[in-house]
């Protein structure tokens, strides 16, 4: 599984990220509670952030588009994109919110988090929908970044 604490570790350690609060012991005990309160747990926003992508996905390309209308165009695609992504935001700052203790203590270490996992929902939502047009039976327009690809 991908931890979604990796990509912040590619610009910050832990070790880096807690000698920041070395001056005050009580500031350091709490960034350390609230990394391995993240690090522990970090899997339940990622398993929600699959189940909320592949929902929103699905339901645009077969309910959505099987409606009676014009459905199809890339303009539709793009919104339902952008709902996701903005639940999957919310969502995200949410339960980290509600998994570590103090989350108020270092909110924008939380906010790294998050956009983290809402990265990782636009490429699941891309990669969900590329699958889905090639292989899928579905009134969706065919776009295709990459034609020549096989999936």
């Amino acid at each position: 599984m991908i931890n979604l604490l990796t990509v912040l570790t590619w610009f910050t350690s832990k070790k880096e990220y807690l000698s920041n609060y070395a001056d005050n012991e009580s500031a350091k005990k709490a960034a350390t509670r609230l990394w391995n309160a993240i690090d522990t747990s970090d899997w339940i926003p990622f398993v929600i952030m699959i189940i909320l992508t592949v929902a929103i996905c699905l339901w645009y390309f077969f309910p959505y588009n099987n409606e009676p209308g014009r459905h199809y165009h890339p303009k539709h695609w793009a919104k339902f994109g952008v709902v996701n992504l903005i639940l999957v935001f919310i969502t995200t700052l949410g339960l980290c919110c509600i998994l570590t203790p103090n989350p108020s203590f270092d909110i924008w270490f939380l906010v790294k988090i998050v956009i983290a996992n809402t990265f990782y929902a636009l490429v699941l939502y891309y990669a969900i929908s590329n699958i889905i047009n090639r292989k899928g039976k579905s009134n969706a327009y065919p776009w295709y970044i990459f034609k020549n690809a096989r999936i």
